[in-house]
């Protein structure tokens, strides 16, 4: 029998999802498809000047797009000497993600930062990256990550982190993933009900549990990833009607046991 320091560092190292990535998996909504229109003319235009060859990206739409973009983008960003992958990373995070790529009011600037410590994406880096940066902007730097190794890493935001923790607290599981601050009434308002433990997994844990599921399904990271992403505010729109539902009957419920008590 397993000590219980033993089954927290189980936890933790994310060994046990392998039993509960089939049920997770069931529990996510397969009927929202990935929606995406594509590139801006802006975007795809700075994209062609810093990947050639990726003019032969235009006009593709949705998963097929963000299938594309990774495939050409990898070897790209591997390769990329400091400059290069600082000026792609910006790309990946702002022009791709919306997410605007700001200096630091102490003068760092944290793309740069990424593409000094992440050059040439040996497992070592990206292992001391993810340990040193923990939770800290990593719907930013995990899109890094995802674009440069598609087989290895998987996009993490405030999409995935709560679309997964409305199945884990649907199916009674006590583990949470921590939530990043995103975008999204709908997602937002569900994350203020489902955030706030201190001890919340992180980017390692959800990389554990999307290898769960990969090997359950066969599904490829980026699929999973994006069908999280897909579902998430429908998801959220749901968790927060169902959880303000109970509210009103338990609200209810607790004046009548009042008022038979007073009568």
């Amino acid at each position: 029998m397993k000590t219980a320091s033993e089954a927290v560092a189980q936890q933790l190292d994310g060994s046990t999802w392998a039993d509960m990535a089939p049920a997770i998996w069931a529990s996510v909504p397969q009927d929202i498809p990935y929606e995406w229109n594509g590139l801006g003319p802006s975007a795809h235009g700075r994209l062609t000047e810093l990947a050639p060859g990726a003019g032969a990206l235009a006009g593709l739409k949705g998963l097929e797009l963000n299938l594309a973009l990774r495939a050409h983008l990898a070897p790209v960003l591997i390769a990329a000497e400091p400059e290069h992958l600082a000026a792609l990373s910006r790309w990946i995070v702002s022009s791709w993600g919306g997410i605007p790529a700001k200096v630091r009011k102490d003068g760092v600037d944290p793309v740069r930062a990424w593409a000094n410590d992440l050059v040439g994406f040996s497992s070592a880096a990206v292992a001391a990256h993810i340990s040193n940066a923990g939770t800290q902007m990593v719907s930013s730097w995990s899109k890094v990550l995802a674009f440069a190794r598609p087989d290895h890493d998987a996009i993490y935001d405030s999409r995935t982190a709560v679309a997964l923790n409305i199945v884990l607290c649907a199916l009674d599981d006590p583990r949470r993933f921590h939530i990043p601050i995103g975008r999204g009434a709908a997602v937002s308002s569900a994350a203020g009900l489902l955030n706030g433990d201190r001890r919340a997994l992180g980017y390692r844990e959800y990389l554990a549990l999307l290898g769960s599921i990969r090997s359950h399904t066969g599904l490829t990271l980026v699929e999973i990833e994006t069908k999280l992403f897909a579902v998430a505010p429908t998801m959220a729109r749901r968790f927060v009607s169902e959880l303000r539902r109970h509210m009103r009957d338990a609200a209810g419920a607790a004046c009548l046991s009042r008022h038979e008590m007073t009568a």
